[in-house]
């Protein structure tokens, strides 16, 4: 089990940021120092519970991360889900609800700003390694899924009646009892084939 974050740590993680910042947005030939941050930051990622804290404002939902800083302000309804402490330079977005009841991808820059429109019913994150984002339309009755990537945009449309990650190769979809892929780097095929056999890592 990870370490919860101390005072110290939040103090020490705040000037490592602060500094890989002001280096990387400098001409300071020193990038050496970069790769050391880099390092520093991962070894604390590792060490300690870096997920982002829900915080409420008059009823109301946020988020910010473990050092205090506002990543999202409490201006949404809810979040289904958490996402680890990234360094200030990788921050991923995240879905967030609205008091309609209805999710988008919304940016970790401060501002929640939306990436696409408030329209699905389920929206998270597919897997930690990709940044692909499986989005839902409908209910328990019924519910036709699609694929958003880390920008909003669509790059499977909602029409599928399921999605299969397949470990390191490709991302499976069904439609009308027939099947089609997303490869990692976000070719789409859509359903048209009675059967996928996948043999080989898709790039």
């Amino acid at each position: 089990m990870k370490k919860i974050v101390t005072k110290d740590i939040a103090e020490r993680m705040k000037r490592l940021v602060a500094e890989f910042n002001r280096i990387a947005d400098s001409n300071d030939s020193d990038k050496t120092r970069l790769g050391d941050i880099d390092r520093e930051l991962h070894r604390i990622k590792d060490e300690y519970d870096l997920s982002d804290i829900m915080f409420e404002e008059e009823g109301k939902m946020g988020l910010k991360n473990v050092i205090g800083t506002i990543l999202v302000p409490a201006i949404y309804k809810n979040f289904p889900e958490r996402y680890p402490f990234k360094t200030g330079y990788t921050l991923r977005p995240v879905p967030a609800c609205n008091f309609d009841e209805k999710y988008a991808l919304v940016e970790r820059n401060g501002k929640g700003t939306p990436l696409c429109s408030f329209e699905y019913d389920l929206l998270e994150l597919m897997d930690e390694s990709l940044d692909f984002y499986v989005c839902g339309k409908g209910d328990d009755e019924k519910m036709l899924y699609g694929i958003l990537d880390d920008k909003g945009n669509s790059v499977v449309p909602c029409e599928m009646d399921g999605i299969d990650l397949m470990e390191e190769k490709c991302i499976i979809l069904y439609r009308n009892e027939r099947s089609g892929f997303l490869t990692f780097s976000g070719k789409y095929i859509e359903p048209q084939f009675d059967e996928v056999e996948i043999t080989y890592p898709c790039i």
